[in-house]
Formats: structure tokens, sequence, C-alpha cells
């Protein structure tokens, strides 16, 4: 599996949109997947049946669109809230004024890149959340990868 070929202490994360309790716990128990991501429309329920089928810790995306939008989320049985632009993947980023204070770990993506992440570590996330910001003509790029990790590493 993919999972073998990373280093130790390195966890997999299963990223599901709106995919059945059943199918993310089947990953969960054949120990393909180490935290679970909830990036569609699921409810605090589901959260909450996958959390305790799975034992795992889980991740629950947010789109950030006003204040309310976070704050419904504040008390939800996810370890983590990620709080996104859209449905993930639309590399722009959301108005982070909009954040009340969290008392709980976030993470923070959407259009993340080297000229903004001053800006996001200011917000004093748990994690940030960089995809597209890390490519170069839509791939990867392995000298940007090592600036961003300078840049946050030196907060």
């Amino acid at each position: 599996s993919l999972k073998g070929l990373l280093a130790p202490g390195i966890l997999s994360v299963g990223v599901f949109v709106n995919a059945t309790p059943e199918e993310i716990t089947g990953l969960a128990r054949d120990r393909v997947i180490d935290l679970i991501q909830l990036h569609g429309g699921e409810d605090e329920e589901t959260v909450r049946r996958v959390k305790a089928a799975t034992g795992l810790p889980v991740i629950k995306a947010v789109r950030v669109a006003s204040a309310a939008d976070v704050t419904r989320w504040r008390a939800s049985a996810a370890d983590f809230l990620l709080l996104d632009n859209g449905a993930g993947g639309t590399g722009r980023v959301f108005d982070w004024s909009l954040l009340p204070p969290l008392d709980r770990p976030w993470f923070l993506a959407g259009g993340l890149r080297e000229d903004n992440i001053p800006a996001a570590l200011s917000l004093s996330p748990y994690c940030l959340d960089i995809s597209s910001g890390a490519e170069t003509g839509g791939v990867k790029d392995k000298d940007k990868i090592k600036r961003l990790v300078e840049m946050i590493r030196k907060g």
C-alpha cells in the first residue's frame, strides 16, 4: 500500500467527501488511514458516528462564508476544524477577518502561498493546509515546498 511507503511517524489522512461511514470505517479497520478528513456536507451526527466507530481523529472541513459558519462547528466532536474557502482545491483565500476566536485546534486552508504565509501564521492556526500554493504550473514544486516549510518553521 501507499501507506507502507511513508517514513515512520508520517500519518496517512483519508480525505472523504460525503462517503458512507461504512466506507470510512473499512479503511480505518484495514489500517489504510490514521486520520479522517471529512470534506463534504457531513453533519455532526456523521462526525460522531465515524469517530466512535473508528477511534481515529477526525478533521471536519468547514466552508467559511461568515463567522456563523465557524461558530456552528465550534462544539463539534471533530478533533480539528479545517477552515477553507470552499469545497476544497479552490486556491482562493476566504476573508480571514470572519474568524471568531477559537479555543480549539484548527487548520487554515485555501489559497495559502508564500506571500500570505506570515499573515496566516499570525492567526495562530494549529496547522496550515497548503496545496496549490506549493505548485508551479499545477505540479508540486520541491523548491517551493522547501521555502514554505522554512517560512513556517521560522514562524
